[in-house]
Parts: structure tokens; sequence; C-alpha cells
């Protein structure tokens, strides 16, 4: 078995596997980088559908900072969820949450393959 990391909430401990400690892949500064990138596109986002100068802009940089997770769960929620007495408000509230869960993962595969690769290149004898 591995080693076990802690993470310490209020009062609460929770240990995990260290297979599973993702802070070991990524820095803190890369996932407030990823927070502010997915925060910069959601509240952009919320502002487009009031009558504004910056409509297009505010669409623009919404659809290009929650990319590609907002085309990928808009079509899950969607096509799941249609019909089904769902509001449009919740189905788009669900589909921010799956929006910022997928690019998640995604962020978190890219930078670990970046550190991998990384490493290998660090571990490579030079000629």
């Amino acid at each position: 078995m591995g080693r076990l990391a802690s993470y310490r909430y209020g009062g609460f401990s929770l240990p995990i596997p260290r297979a599973l400690d993702i802070m070991d892949y990524m820095k803190r500064s890369a996932w407030v980088v990823f927070g502010i990138w997915q925060l910069i596109g959601i509240v952009c986002g919320q502002q487009v559908g009031h009558p504004a100068q910056w409509g297009a802009q505010l669409w623009a940089i919404s659809f290009l900072g929650l990319l590609p997770g907002n085309v990928t769960a808009a079509y899950i929620v969607e096509r799941s969820l249609w019909m089904t007495g769902v509001t449009l408000r919740q189905m788009s509230l669900l589909e921010i949450l799956a929006a910022v869960l997928i690019n998640g993962i995604l962020w978190f595969l890219i930078a670990t393959a970046y550190g991998a690769i990384k490493t290998s290149l660090r571990l490579r004898p030079r000629a």
C-alpha cells in the first residue's frame, strides 16, 4: 500500500492514497490560474444576456474561456435533460458545473503529461 496524504479542511482530516494526491502533479499556482480563467469565463457568460455594448465580446470571452468543456457539457446536459421538466436556468447551471468539471479534468491531465515530459527530459543524459 502506498503512502497516504492528508488534507485538512476546518477540523476534519481526510487521508487519501498518495497516487490520488493532485498537488503532487500540479502546483497551487496552476490551480489558481485555472480557477481565475474559469471564473472569468463564467462571469462573462452570465453578463451576455444583459443589454450592453460589449455583448458580443463578453460572449466570445466566455466561449473561449470555458472551452472545450462548455461545448461538451452543453451537448451532454441538453441531450440528457431536454424535455424532462428541467428549466432552462437549471440546465444552464448544470452546464456550467459540468463545463468546469470537464475543464478541470483536462487541465489535470495536461499538467500531468507536461510534468512527465519535463521530468523525462530532465533525466535524459546529455550527449
